[in-house]
Formats: C-alpha cells, sequence, structure tokens
C-alpha cells in the first residue's frame, strides 16, 4: 500500500547552464526530498530522492536515469515557472517510487486457530456405546484407533444409503447400510427381502 504525499516546500532555480527543482513532501511521517538538476550536460544531470533519518542527515533511496528524462527537456535559459513545469513529473515519479519505499509492510490476516474437539462418547446411550466400542474391537483390535475425514463423510451423505443401527433381544446390534428403508429386516426386524435390496444386500454382521 502505498503511503499519502503532503506537499511541504519547493524551491526552482534558473541559469544559463542549466536549470533545477527540489521539492520537499511528507510521507507517512517523514521528510522525503527529491532533487532534479538538469545541467546543459547530461554528465552533470541528476535527479534523486532522499529521506531525512534521525540524525537530521539525507539517506539517498532512490534515483531517476538521465536517459529517462534528459532528452525530453528543454536545454537552458528557462525561467523559474517553466523549470518547474518541465521537471515536476520527474519529481512526481520520484516522490512516488519513494512512497512505495517507505510503505510499512503488509501483514496477511492470521486465520484463526482451529483446535480439534473431541466427541462426547458420553453422549450416546450406553448400548450403542459399547457397541461401538465392539465393532471398533472386531475391526481394528483391541487398542485400535480409527479415524474418518470430513470428505469420507461428505461422499458418505452423497452417495450412501442411510445408517441403521439395530438392537435384538439377544444383546446383539446390527449397523448396517446394506438394506432399502422399505426393507423387512429394517421396518420389523423380519428376515431381508434379497429381490427389494439385490444388489446390495449384504448378510448383517452382528457384533458378538
Amino acid at each position: 500500500m502505498t503511503t499519502g504525499i503532503v506537499e511541504r516546500t519547493c524551491t526552482a532555480e534558473a541559469h544559463s547552464d542549466g536549470y533545477g527543482f527540489t521539492r520537499c513532501v511528507d510521507i507517512g511521517g517523514r521528510v522525503v526530498r527529491a532533487t532534479l538538476t538538469r545541467d546543459v550536460h547530461e554528465g552533470r544531470s541528476r535527479a534523486q530522492v532522499e529521506v531525512l533519518d534521525d540524525d537530521r542527515t539525507w539517506t539517498h533511496l532512490a534515483e531517476e536515469p538521465t536517459s529517462a528524462w534528459w532528452a525530453h527537456t528543454p536545454p537552458p535559459r528557462l525561467g523559474l515557472d517553466d523549470a518547474v513545469a518541465v521537471l515536476t513529473p520527474v519529481t512526481d515519479r520520484l516522490l512516488a517510487r519513494a512512497a512505495d519505499i517507505l510503505a510499512p509492510p503488509t501483514t496477511a490476516p492470521v486465520p484463526p486457530t482451529v483446535s480439534a474437539s473431541p466427541l462426547s462418547v458420553s453422549a450416546l446411550p450406553p448400548r450403542l456405546r459399547e457397541a461401538v466400542s465392539a465393532l471398533l474391537l472386531i475391526t481394528y483390535g483391541s487398542d485400535a484407533e480409527g479415524s474418518i475425514g470430513p470428505e469420507d463423510i461428505a461422499q458418505d451423505q452423497a452417495c450412501s444409503r442411510p445408517l441403521h443401527v439395530i438392537e435384538f433381544p439377544d444383546g446383539s446390534v446390527v449397523f448396517t447400510k446394506a438394506h432399502r428403508p422399505t426393507c423387512p429386516f429394517i421396518t420389523s426386524a423380519e428376515d431381508c427381502d434379497k429381490h427389494q435390496c439385490s444388489p446390495h444386500h449384504r448378510p448383517p454382521h452382528r457384533t458378538r
């Protein structure tokens, strides 16, 4: 982001061998000076911009090469007003570069930290919690750990049948996605109508 430029003072000079223009401005609380000397000889001409340091000395910031402006400005013997008009565009470029150099660095906003929040298994009914624990045991082992990513959940919601959890009188629990919602196995815990669930039917795997 470019810092704003506030004009302070300016001076101009003109003589038989050349003319010059100096502008002092304020950029973000810093005093900046652009100085141009247009001599009859290009080698003695110069355009530079400086900043005033805390110890009251001028430090070079940037310059405009004479190849970019000397040949496009008229030779000496101009009046003061003409010198200002001719050299102002060059000082504008110098001061804009100084503003870019002195502008404070932009800081990207830091996204808020998102920490993992464990789900409370105590919110599950005790029997369902025991069944989930047993399912993890028979699937992965006694010291098992399973992980489901957001993309897995999204895919399941988009493509799968709904999950049904059925508890039987003998204490077994079935987690199933193999049956259609109208299957007798889902509606009344009766035997599955394989024609109704085909080709997706799978025999239910009960926890032991």
